[in-house]
């Protein structure tokens, strides 16, 4: 498969019958407003900072 593309199948049960159950897909995303979204992204907040003496600590 290319970059983009994905396949699935799904299961029904037999109170519910699905006629398609296989499909093949093609994702398309528009770069220019993926990009632009991705410029207003603000950076977590640091809430408390971990070193490793308070993970083993807390791991004891």
């Amino acid at each position: 498969m290319s970059s983009g593309e994905f396949v699935g199948m799904v299961a029904d049960d037999p109170d519910c019958k699905i006629k398609l159950k296989t499909f093949h897909c093609k994702l398309i995303n528009d770069h220019d407003a993926l990009k632009k979204e991705q410029e207003n992204y603000k950076d977590i907040a640091v809430i408390r900072k971990l070193d490793n003496t308070i993970v083993q600590r807390n791991y004891l």
